[in-house]
């Protein structure tokens, strides 16, 4: 697919085994580590909520695990960690670039490591031609736990979404904030004020949650804002379910739960929580829905 001068791409989307759902991310293959400046206006041209640049750096055709560089960039800026455009890299490696069954990621949030579930691939049921998923990934990421709010930030933060209260606000290391509310209803009825968002310290984001319908068969449904990101709402989130999925395994007293996010596109990710070892297990669909060249390569 590489052309000379040319950088390979491909438009996934994630966290869905439908097209037009998900959350799209751009995935671009590097020969080389480029400038962090060529990366960014090559972001800020996909204008996706994140595209994924990756360089190969496997040395021995032995190992069992694949392995590569990974950054990500939103229009605006370099983030510490993305799930969806994780899980499109590497849907998008395993479908044309490794026959391995895992591969590990060395990114800005440490080692990250993306495995083949059982079925994955299968040519029979899913040929790799086909606008098809290929069957489940698994992310292996940090926990983000969540802790209580302060009365004060508590009340901003629910200004901020136009609602009066809430049923708890807690926030995480990495600056966003979790806001469980009553009722699937009011999650999907919040309206943010993004202006007020980008005061807040740190990333800022705000995951808003609620446990989903009795008659549903998610555990939990939730959006994510991130308007200091570049990103007003995103999609599907993956780094977000390293916190909501410690949150409601304890609340549900399961070790395993599965949620539903968006409201336009929306998507699944089942999440299996390993708290003795501080670690999320994502799991999810994705589907590649364009590739091509990158002609630009200055």
């Amino acid at each position: 697919m590489a052309m000379a001068g040319g950088v390979e791409f491909a438009r996934v989307s994630a966290f869905t085994d439908d097209p037009f759902g998900g959350n799209p991310a751009a995935v671009c293959i590097l020969s080389s580590e480029r400038e962090d400046s060529w990366l960014q206006r090559v972001a800020k041209e996909f204008n996706l909520s994140e595209t994924a640049f990756l360089v190969d750096q496997s040395r021995d055709e032995l190992a069992e695990e694949a392995e590569y560089n990974l950054r990500w960039f939103t229009p605006k800026v370099e983030v510490d960690l993305c799930g969806h455009a994780t899980l499109a890299a590497a849907h998008t490696l395993f479908m044309n670039h490794v026959q391995k069954t895992s591969i590990v990621f060395h990114t800005r949030s440490g080692a990250l490591k993306a495995r083949k579930v059982t079925g994955y691939g299968d040519a029979e049921q899913n040929p790799p031609s086909s606008l098809k998923a290929q069957g489940l990934l698994e992310l292996d990421f940090p926990l983000a736990l969540a802790t209580p709010c302060s009365s004060p930030e508590t009340t901003r933060v629910s200004n901020s979404l136009g609602i009066s209260s809430v049923v708890w606000c807690g926030k995480t290391d990495l600056g966003d904030y979790l806001v469980e509310l009553e009722s699937s209803e009011q999650v999907m009825e919040i309206v943010p004020n993004f202006d007020a968002m980008l005061d807040f310290p740190g990333r800022g984001g705000v995951i808003v949650t609620s446990q989903a319908p009795s008659e549903s068969a998610d555990d939990f449904v939730s959006r994510f804002f991130c308007p200091k990101s570049g990103i007003l709402e995103d999609p599907v989130t993956g780094s977000a379910h390293c916190t909501l999925g410690p949150y409601w395994a304890e609340k549900l007293e399961k070790n395993s739960v599965r949620g539903y996010q968006g409201l336009e596109r929306g998507g699944r990710v089942l999440v299996t929580v390993d708290k003795a070892n501080g670690r999320a297990h994502l799991q999810g669909s994705a589907v590649i829905t364009m590739a091509g060249v990158l002609l630009v390569d200055a």
